[in-house]
């Protein structure tokens, strides 16, 4: 199996390989390109040291954007990669950054520190894809599955759980019901998630292409603890039969968030938001979630 890679990563990779690293594409990129994607970004890592490619590439070309956890951010054809040390990581006394890393040679004991098995997988051109938790097959299958014991690696960051069901969305895969079950167990932990972080994942979640099958109730209940169950089953179709994608993300947000200020004034969603003319939510026009928009905006600023 051979993966086309970008033009500089593959340089990158090609330089460190001659110093004598061992080096990879790793994470998004290799499992975007499995499902025949354009990888928005190449990520590397190696076993050399922060300061090894430092020294390597020279400091005109690198940007120390994280030495403390092994990233540096290098310079090539007119872009910008990252380049991270194999690591393993300590405990994780916050719930969501570790409170150490230790730097490791093998890139196997960097893969098991991640978070889903499709996230999980190295390439280069000499060892070809290195899959140690079966990243392809669940790629194949149609499956989003923690890597190692999923309740380990949701007490380890919380955030993780967010991400389990926005990939799940973004696929349109299904979730193994260990790793449901452990999610859901442990999403009360998502209150030490910074409100921005769980607002770029929900953002996300919301842009896939048919989210409202991934809008758990239980997950939701944590971050939008006014949302009633009922609030929720009336906003899914309503998600779902607005417009999909990142530049649409307003509109679905607008009717999810119309849920909850329906909700809370006793007012159905289905029945405000479907108008007179009988069209429903199936057929949900643009501007009449563009008007909810302006009411759930109203309903929030009191204006």
């Amino acid at each position: 199996m051979t993966i086309r890679m970008d033009e500089g990563a593959a340089e990158l990779l090609d330089t460190l390989h001659r110093a004598g690293y061992a080096a990879y594409v790793v994470g998004g990129c290799v499992r975007d390109s499995l499902l025949g994607l354009t990888p928005h970004d190449w990520d590397l890592c190696t076993s050399a040291l922060p300061q090894q490619v430092m020294e390597l590439f020279g400091a005109q070309r690198c940007i120390p954007t994280g030495l403390q956890h092994g990233t540096v951010t290098v310079k090539q054809s007119g872009a910008l990669y990252e380049i991270t040390t194999f690591r393993t990581e300590g405990t994780y006394t916050d719930g969501r950054h570790p409170d150490e890393v230790h730097f490791v040679p093998d890139v196997r004991e960097d893969l098991a520190r991640r978070d889903l098995t499709i996230n999980a997988m190295a390439y280069n051109e000499k060892e070809g894809l290195v899959d140690p938790f079966g990243g392809q097959a669940d790629l194949q299958s149609g499956i989003v599955r923690a890597v190692g014991v999923p309740r380990q690696r949701f007490t380890e960051d919380a955030l993780r759980i967010l991400r389990l069901y926005r990939f799940a969305a973004r696929f349109g895969f299904a979730i193994d019901p260990p790793t449901a079950q452990a999610a859901q167990e442990l999403c009360a932990h998502l209150d030490c998630v910074s409100v921005e972080r769980i607002e770029e994942e929900l953002a996300k979640l919301l842009s896939a292409p048919a989210p409202a099958a991934y809008l758990d109730k239980k997950i939701l209940l944590v971050i939008l603890p006014e949302l009633s169950s009922e609030a929720l089953a009336a906003a899914k179709p309503v998600v779902d039969a607005c417009p999909a994608g990142a530049e649409n993300l307003p509109i679905r947000l607008a009717a999810l968030l119309l849920a909850v200020s329906f909700a809370l004034s006793g007012c159905s969603l289905v029945k405000n938001i479907g108008g007179s003319s009988g069209a429903g939510t199936k057929t949900i026009t643009r501007p009449a979630v563009e008007s909810a928009e302006e009411q759930v905006i109203s309903f929030f600023t009191g204006s």
